[in-house]
């Protein structure tokens, strides 16, 4: 669905490993990563994103690549929502 433009929003598990990859964790002042996953789990901090212009999938050996519109916290705080934009070819 992604390769062939269908699906626009991708989620992600709020795992640290995600957490890593997508939230600016150094900006929230020496909290741990766990620290800032419970946080926005419950609502008590603001999703502080990194600042991410692409994102790239693979998918049954094709690479597709898209520009990223936002990154959000997104149902109940337990996943993020990647909005994907333009491919880029």
């Amino acid at each position: 669905m992604i390769t062939r433009g269908t699906k626009t929003t991708e989620y992600r598990d709020m795992s640290v490993y995600w957490t890593d990859k997508l939230v600016d964790v150094a900006s929230y002042g020496g909290l741990t990563t766990q620290e800032v996953i419970d946080g926005l789990q419950q609502g008590k901090l603001k999703l502080k994103a990194r600042p991410i212009d692409t994102i790239t999938f693979w998918c049954e050996g094709t690479r597709t690549r898209y520009a990223v519109g936002s990154i959000n916290v997104y149902k109940g705080h337990k996943l993020f929502a990647i909005r994907l934009g333009e491919q880029i070819k």
